[in-house]
C-alpha cells in the first residue's frame, strides 16, 4: 500500500512553544536532561549523518482519551545542532493510513549524551519534541517530551540499499488495531528482484498459525515483496501468509538492519527485521546456554502492554534446565522470581533457525508455556509465545540473547544509558523514561532522567540507590524518589554491557533496556 495523504494529527499542531524552547537551549549551549550533567565526551558532533528512527506510544485528544499511534522516520543530522531534512511516517489508530511528510529540526547534545531533539513539520503539522540520550554516535533511546507520550530508539543508517545478494532475515512485528491484536515472527528470504519466500508463526489474539497450532509454521505466499527503496533507504513491502496481508513501510538502517512500520489503515504496528547469520543450524545454539529475554503482551483484561515479563532460560541438549521470570500483569499483580521448572523441552533446532519450547512455570504463576524461537544467530532469537496456561488472550512476542559469563557487583561499572515505558496504575498516568544510570560496581548507583507522565514534563537528577548482581544475571535495585519498594527494579543482565529491565510492582506496566555509553 502506498502511502496517503497526511491525516489531521492531535499531537503536532499543539507544539511551537517546544521548538522556541529548544533553539534558545541550542544557542546557549545544553548539559542534557536530568538536572545533573554526568561523564561522557559527547557533544553536537556526536549526532551526523542519517538516522532511522521508530517511536510508538499514545496522544490524547480533546477528551483525554488516549489513542495509540506509530510514527518512523529518517532524520539528517549535521553536526552542528541543525536537522537538515529527511522525513517522517505517522499513523494513529483512528487514521485512514499513513501520512507522509517531509522533516527538518534542531538537537542539542550534552557531554553526558543526554539532549533534546525537535523535527518540524511543514504548515499546520507544527512538531515533536523528544528527550534522547545517547548509547553512542549510531544509537540513541528517545521519549517523547510534549503533550504526548511515547518510547522508541534511533540508529545511524549506512546503507540506503537492499542486500545485492539473496539474503534471510529474522523478523518479527506486533500491531493494534480497533477490530484485533496481532503478533508475528519468522524468517524471510529476499531475493534481489525483491520477491519473498519463508515462512512465520502468528497468533492473532489467541488464534496460533490460523487454528494450527505450533507444528507447522505458515508459509509467506508468492504475493509477498519488497518493493525498490527510494534514495534514502525508504521503501514498501507486502508480507502475506494464511492469516492475511500486511502492509508495511521499511527503512534500511544498514545491509543487516531494517525497521518496519505497518501502514494498512487503522493499524497501529512496527517491528524489525535483522539478518540472519549461522544458518543452516547444524549445530544446537541453545545448548548447555543461557539466554536472557524480554518481552510484552496484550491481553483481553487490560489491553496494550498489559503483561511485561523479564527473565533468563537455560537449556540443554533438547531440555529446559531451569530459569528465572519477573512479570507484571495487567497493571493489578507484579511476580518476582518465579522459577522456570526443570523439565521442559524443545524441539531440535531447524536449519533455517526455528524451535519450539515447552515448559512450566512454579509458584505463584504454575503456568504451561508454549514459546516458538526463530534464531537469528546463534545468540540471539526473536520469539512468540503460543500458548500460556496463565493468560490464554495474551499476544506475546520478545527478544533472547546468550547471557556472557558469570556475573556480580562488579559486572556493572560506568554508565549506562537506558529507556522506559508503560503505564503506572497505580498513578493513572503513561510514564516515558530516558536517561543514564551510574553503577559504582560496588552496589551503590546513580540515576539520572528525564520523564513524561501522560504528557507532563519532568527530570529527576541525581537519585541515588543500591543494587545486588545475582550470579545469573538477575540483579535488582533500589531507586530514592522513584522505587514504589526495595528491590523492584529488575534488570536482567546479557552481559556487564546490556540488559533488560522492568518495573516490577503491582499496579505497574512499564519495562525497557540499558546499554552502557561508549
Amino acid at each position: 500500500m502506498q502511502p496517503i495523504a497526511a491525516p489531521t494529527t492531535m499531537k503536532k499542531i499543539f507544539l511551537a512553544l517546544a521548538l522556541v524552547s529548544l533553539v534558545f537551549s541550542v544557542a546557549c549551549g545544553s548539559n542534557g536532561i536530568g538536572g545533573l550533567i554526568g561523564t561522557g565526551h559527547y557533544s553536537n558532533a556526536s549526532l551526523t549523518g542519517s538516522y532511522v528512527y521508530q517511536i510508538t506510544g499514545y496522544e490524547f485528544g480533546s477528551t483525554g482519551s488516549p489513542v495509540q499511534y506509530q510514527e518512523s522516520g529518517i532524520f539528517t543530522a549535521n553536526g552542528h545542532g541543525v536537522i537538515t531534512g529527511g522525513s517522517d511516517d505517522f499513523a494513529e489508530e483512528t487514521s485512514g493510513g499513513v501520512g507522509s511528510t517531509p522533516d527538518t529540526g534542531t538537537y542539542s547534545i550534552g557531554s553526558d549524551g543526554t539532549g533534546t531533539v525537535t523535527l518540524t513539520f511543514p504548515g499546520a503539522e507544527g512538531s515533536i519534541s523528544l528527550d534522547v540520550t545517547l548509547v553512542s554516535t549510531s544509537k540513541l533511546y528517545m521519549i517523547e517530551a510534549d503533550n504526548a507520550n511515547a518510547t522508541g530508539v534511533a540508529e545511524a543508517q549506512s546503507s540506503t540499499t537492499l542486500p545485492t545478494a539473496a539474503t534471510s532475515f529474522i523478523f518479527k512485528e506486533h500491531s493494534f488495531s480497533a477490530t484485533h491484536d496481532f503478533s508475528s515472527v519468522g524468517q524471510l528470504t529476499l531475493a534481489t528482484d525483491g520477491t519473498v519466500t519463508g515462512s512465520d508463526d502468528v497468533d492473532r489474539e489467541g488464534l496460533v498459525n490460523g487454528g494450527g497450532g505450533t507444528t507447522n509454521p505458515l508459509a509467506l505466499t508468492g504475493s509477498s515483496l519488497f518493493n525498490a527503496p527510494d534514495s534514502t533507504g525508504r521503501g514498501t513491502a507486502t508480507l502475506t501468509d494464511s492469516t492475511g496481508t500486511i502492509d508495511f513501510i521499511y527503512y534500511i538502517v544498514n545491509s543487516s538492519n531494517l525497521r518496519l512500520m505497518v501502514s494498512d489503515a487503522g493499524v497501529v504496528g512496527a517491528g524489525r527485521a535483522e539478518a540472519q547469520t549461522g544458518q543452516p543450524f547444524t549445530t544446537d545454539p541453545l545448548s548447555g546456554n543461557s539466554f536472557a529475554f524480554g518481552s510484552r503482551a496484550d491481553d483481553a483484561n487490560a489491553g496494550p502492554g498489559a503483561v511485561n515479563t523479564v527473565g533468563s532460560i537455560s537449556a540443554s541438549s533438547g531440555a529446559i534446565s531451569g530459569g528465572l521470570l519477573d512479570t507484571a500483569v495487567d497493571g493489578v499483580n507484579a511476580y518476582a522470581s518465579v522459577p522456570i521448572n526443570t523439565g521442559g523441552t524443545y524441539t531440535a533446532v531447524a536449519a533455517n533457525g526455528r524451535t519450539v519450547l515447552g515448559f512450566t512455570t512454579l509458584a505463584p504463576l504454575s503456568s504451561t508455556v508454549q514459546q516458538v524461537f526463530w534464531m537469528v544467530n546463534p545468540s540471539r532469537a526473536f520469539f512468540l509465545t503460543t500458548s500460556d496456561s496463565s493468560d490464554i488472550t495474551k499476544i506475546e512476542d520478545g527478544t533472547a540473547d546468550e547471557q556472557q559469563g558469570t556475573f556480580t557487583n562488579s559486572s556493572l561499572n560506568g554508565q549506562y544509558a537506558f529507556s522506559m515505558d508503560g503505564y503506572d496504575n497505580n498513578a493513572q498516568v503513561f510514564v516515558d523514561r530516558v536517561g543514564w544510570i551510574q553503577w559504582k560496581g560496588n552496589g551503590n548507583l546513580t540515576w539520572n532522567e528525564a520523564v513524561n507522565n501522560s504528557g507532563g514534563i519532568s527530570s529527576s537528577g541525581g537519585l541515588s540507590g543500591t543494587y545486588t548482581v545475582g550470579t545469573n544475571g538477575r540483579t535488582t535495585a533500589s531507586v530514592s524518589n522513584l522505587s514504589y519498594n526495595d528491590n523492584d527494579i529488575v534488570f536482567y543482565l546479557v552481559s556487564g554491557s546490556n540488559a533488560y529491565i522492568l518495573e516490577n510492582d503491582a499496579g505497574v506496566e512499564i519495562n525497557g533496556a540499558m546499554s552502557q555509553q561508549q
